[in-house]
C-alpha cells in the first residue's frame, strides 16, 4: 500500500455528479416475463419497482434466482413484479456527499449492490459500483496496488462439478460470482447475472417444470476471463471493470491467487478518499 496523499478529485462530490439519471422503472403489476425480457435484452442487473410514483421494491439478478424455486408448475407469464421484488434497498439523497454514501455501503453487513437516488421523495438516479469504480479508475492511480484490495480466497468451483453444487457456491459467495477452475487453469467466470438469465431463457421454454434440469454449464459460464495481475495498479483494474462491463477480474500470477470485484473497489475508494 502506498502513503497517504490527498486524495485529489474526490473532496467534495456529491451523488447527483456520480449517479446515472436512467434508471429501468417498472410496475408491480407488470408482467415478470415481459420485464425479464427487458432486462435480458439490455443485459443489466435489475429494475426499480414504482407505484404512484413512490418506490416500493426493487426486482434484480438475486431476487429473481431465489424466487425461482417457489414457480412449483406455474408458468412465468402467470407471475407479476410483485412476486419477484424485493422491498429492500439503499436509499440516497441527490445532494448528499458520495463519501457518505460509501462509508455506508462499506458498514452494510448486507451486500450492496446499488443505491437508489432521491430528491423529494422520488426517484432522482441510481449510484452503482460501476459509477464508483469509474471515479477510483480516474482519481487513484497510483494509490494502491490489486494485492492491497483483492479476495485472497475467492470462491472456487470445477468444470466437473454439477451445475446444481455451482449454483448453490454462487448464492453462498459474498460476490455473487465463483472462478471455474479446470484443475490448475482459470476456464471462466460464473455469475449470479449469467444464472438468472438463463434460468429466464430455461422458464420462457420448459414451462411448469424446473429449470435447473435443463442447465448446462457452456450456457451460464463466461469463458477465458480476462485476468490481472496482483502488482497491477488497483485503478486499472477498476477502468477494465468499467470499460468491460464486468464485476471482478481473477487475480492470476502462474496461478489463482485471487479476485478483484467492484465491491473491493469501492473500499479502496473509501481508503482513497480518507487519505489512508
Amino acid at each position: 500500500m502506498v502513503m497517504a496523499r490527498k486524495p485529489a478529485g474526490v473532496e467534495g462530490v456529491l451523488v447527483k455528479e456520480v449517479m446515472t439519471p436512467k434508471v429501468v422503472k417498472v410496475k408491480p403489476s407488470d408482467s415478470i416475463l415481459s420485464v425479464g425480457n427487458t432486462l435480458a435484452e439490455r443485459r443489466i442487473s435489475g429494475a426499480v419497482v414504482i407505484e404512484n410514483k413512490k418506490i416500493v421494491g426493487v426486482v434484480s439478478k438475486e431476487s429473481f434466482v431465489a424466487s425461482v424455486k417457489y414457480l412449483g408448475e406455474n408458468p412465468l407469464e402467470s407471475f407479476k413484479v410483485r412476486d419477484f421484488m424485493t422491498e429492500r434497498y439503499e436509499t440516497a439523497h441527490v445532494n448528499e456527499p458520495l463519501g457518505d454514501v460509501v462509508d455506508r455501503i462499506v458498514k452494510s453487513k448486507q451486500r450492496v449492490d446499488r443505491v437508489l437516488v432521491l430528491e423529494n421523495g422520488l426517484l432522482a438516479g441510481i449510484l452503482t459500483k460501476t459509477d464508483i469504480s469509474r471515479l477510483y479508475s480516474k482519481h487513484a492511480k497510483g494509490f494502491l496496488e490489486v494485492k492491497d484490495l483483492m479476495n485472497e480466497k475467492p470462491p472456487v468451483v470445477y468444470d466437473i462439478m454439477p451445475v446444481t453444487s455451482i449454483l448453490k457456491h454462487i448464492t453462498l459467495a459474498k460476490e455473487k460470482r465463483v472462478v471455474v477452475m479446470g484443475g490448475q487453469k482459470v476456464l471462466g467466470i460464473v455469475t449470479a447475472l449469467d444464472v438468472s438469465m438463463a434460468l429466464f431463457e430455461k422458464l420462457k421454454v420448459h414451462k411448469g417444470k424446473d429449470p435447473l434440469d435443463y442447465l448446462t454449464l457452456d450456457e451460464v459460464i463466461t469463458l477465458n476471463p480476462i485476468t490481472i495481475s496482483k502488482h497491477a495498479d488497483a485503478a486499472q483494474a477498476a477502468k477494465t471493470m468499467v470499460e468491460k462491463k464486468i464485476g471482478g477480474l481473477p487475480v492470476f500470477n502462474g496461478k489463482l491467487s485471487g479476485l478483484i470485484t467492484k465491491n473491493d473497489i469501492i473500499k479502496g475508494y473509501k481508503l482513497f478518499k480518507d487519505g489512508k
